[in-house]
């Protein structure tokens, strides 16, 4: 019996040296990890920027049960998502966005509270230096504020390893670049216009008429394919696309094939490496870049398909040049 109510004694004091120390807590809490990526600024600040792309690294977006379902806008202020899982459900708004530098966001976690999320992105030599900060405000309930000590080590543990993915898919664009793209005196092209997912299908029907015509003339290719997006109708769903082979002679019209020549042009240029699906990320990062800078975009892009898909088959060593035209 004495030793049950020693035990009991022992438990009580316990309870109350705890309830005392969390009188000393801090109310809010505030956890910050930060990760250095070898990618140009702007690659990192979009992985981050499109909610849509949260998904190439986020742990949380990768959990069992996750769902997330999108608003109109998926980048920059005022983009959301809304999420449910068996953990619970909320909505992540971005609320400030200045393009390469900051990104700030409210966590709506109903019932639970806000949090917000901030991302600072540094440029950093070759790379850039991002840090991620999660704070919220836990109150002086003696529990949660006892709670919040073991938080930093559990949220911190996420957020280390969306960072390392973060990285991993930031990484996929290793640079960008100011580029003066020597002229094409010589090549062949084919415009079309298609819906957006049957891009691939319709340069590859454009790319097989180029080389009948270039085989029926014995003209060599004297660099890999490209391609010009004349236009984008979001609306539509469909894109009109020029695709094109800079060849070692001149060679006439046929058909729907076009003779065609470029002069030298002032790009800014994003090196992508992996499957065409992740392309979107190299214009974004342009994009940033652009406004980073303040150049002015005076034409279509264009991409450069550096590596024979034919001829190696890992994807994650393929190469695109994204191409933007500047004054």
């Amino acid at each position: 019996m004495n030793i049950l109510k020693k035990l009991l004694i022992g438990l009580a004091v316990i309870a109350l040296l705890l309830f005392i120390v969390s009188f000393f807590l801090p109310s809010s809490l505030k956890v910050t990890r930060s990760v250095k990526t070898d990618a140009p600024v702007s690659a990192a600040f979009n992985q981050v920027n499109n909610l849509e792309n949260w998904q190439n690294w986020s742990a949380w977006a990768k959990m069992s049960g996750m769902e997330m379902t999108y608003g109109e806008k998926k980048a920059g202020v005022d983009a959301y998502y809304n999420w449910t899982s068996p953990q619970g459900d909320g909505k992540l708004t971005i609320r400030e966005s200045t393009p390469g530098k900051l990104i700030k966001n409210e966590l709506d976690f109903g019932e639970r509270g806000i949090g917000y999320g901030t991302w600072n992105f540094e440029p950093d030599g070759d790379g850039t230096k991002m840090t991620w900060t999660f704070d919220t405000e836990i109150g002086n309930n003696p529990i949660k504020k006892l709670q919040g000590l073991l938080m930093d080590r559990i949220l911190g543990k996420s957020m280390d390893e969306g960072l390392e993915e973060l990285k991993s898919a930031s990484e996929k664009i290793n640079k960008i670049k100011e580029v003066k793209v020597p002229g094409v005196e010589y090549a062949l092209t084919h415009k079309a216009t298609c819906n957006m997912k049957d891009i691939s299908q319709q340069l590859g029907a454009s790319y097989g008429q180029i080389m009948s015509v270039m085989m029926a003339d014995s003209a060599e290719k004297t660099t890999m394919p490209f391609c010009i997006y004349h236009n984008w109708d979001e609306a539509a769903g469909t894109v009109d696309l020029e695709a094109g082979i800079a060849i070692n002679k001149p060679v006439e019209s046929q058909g729907e094939v076009t003779s065609s020549s470029f002069e030298p042009t002032n790009t800014v240029a994003a090196y992508y490496h992996g499957d065409y699906s992740g392309l979107g990320a190299a214009h974004e990062a342009i994009d940033t870049y652009v406004t980073m800078n303040n150049k002015k975009v005076n034409g279509p892009p264009w991409e450069h398909y550096m590596t024979d898909p034919g001829a190696e088959p890992d994807t994650s060593k393929w190469l695109t040049v994204v191409y933007y035209p500047i004054d």
